[in-house]
């Protein structure tokens, strides 16, 4: 059952990264991140009233951390791609997403057997393939910046994966609604300073509000299986396959925008299906 959950995270993860890239063509990507998170703050009210969890000390905070490193994460993301190749940016995030979370639970002495270790590294490597660009060429003297930036932005998403799953098993929905809280918190005062450093004057407008308030549903929805996953398996296991989410974006970029997807990105997804299914077993 985790796999799935695992999986349908990384399709909703890759579901919200589409429709947020959509929605940014026509509003700012922070305020398109920060509508997300003010979504996500509703929609765990909700189902935090809803959904049976103890209250605890230890809930908010790994939640409201993971809600921080999660910001800073994609502001890494962001700048790498904006000065590196994306090419080499986005397989070296995913594939660093992943294994952060595999060396974490080493380091804490889960020691997988055989077949498991052959589909982690068949998950990662697809991953690998999926996120490759092909036909981009490199940024010259900045390439070492963008990928130095994606090492950070792989790190740092895996270190939100490790704190999410560090959250008590039975605190229902109450780390999720302190993650898209700390996370709405951080980027309004960024928000804040921008717009008094700018002199903007926050005039209001529904450009694009549709779609970043999809992004949200879909950020929140990817959040909460992905902790009903790693709630039901292994850290490692679960991290690996949600760091399959660029295939969930790169689909979409087919069906709708008629994007090409390569030979290579093809040859990712068999990789990682053969790896899902060995975990799955």
């Amino acid at each position: 059952m985790a796999v799935v959950l695992a999986l349908l995270s990384a399709l909703a993860y890759g579901a919200a990264d589409f429709v947020g890239g959509l929605a940014s063509r026509v509003r700012s990507s922070l305020v398109v991140a920060a509508t997300s998170a003010a979504v996500g703050v509703v929609v765990f009210s909700i189902a935090a009233a809803v959904v049976p969890g103890a209250a605890s000390r230890a809930a908010l905070l790994w939640g409201a951390a993971s809600g921080v490193v999660g910001m800073l994460a994609a502001a890494s993301l962001y700048a790498a791609l904006a000065i590196g190749p994306m090419a080499v940016v986005a397989p070296l995030t995913a594939t660093i997403s992943g294994a952060t979370p595999v060396i974490w639970s080493l380091a804490g002495g889960e020691l997988p057997d055989a077949p498991t270790w052959f589909g982690l590294v068949a998950v990662l490597a697809g991953a690998a393939l999926v996120s490759i660009v092909t036909g981009e060429r490199s940024a010259g003297p900045r390439r070492g910046r963008g990928i130095a930036l994606a090492v950070v932005a792989g790190v740092l998403f895996g270190a939100f994966y490790i704190f999410l799953a560090a959250a008590p098993a039975d605190s229902g929905m109450l780390p999720l609604l302190a993650n898209r809280a700390a996370g709405l918190l951080v980027l309004g005062v960024v928000l804040l300073v921008i717009g008094l450093r700018r002199g903007v004057t926050g005039r209001l407008t529904t450009r694009g509000l549709g779609p970043a308030l999809a992004t949200g549903l879909l950020d929140a929805a990817a959040n909460a299986l992905y902790v009903l996953a790693v709630r039901e398996g292994a850290l490692a296991i679960v991290a690996v396959i949600v760091s399959l989410y660029p295939a969930g974006t790169i689909a979409l970029s087919a069906a709708v925008l008629r994007e090409r997807i390569s030979p290579v990105q093809w040859a990712g997804v068999g990789l990682a299906l053969v790896g899902i299914v060995v975990l799955a077993l």
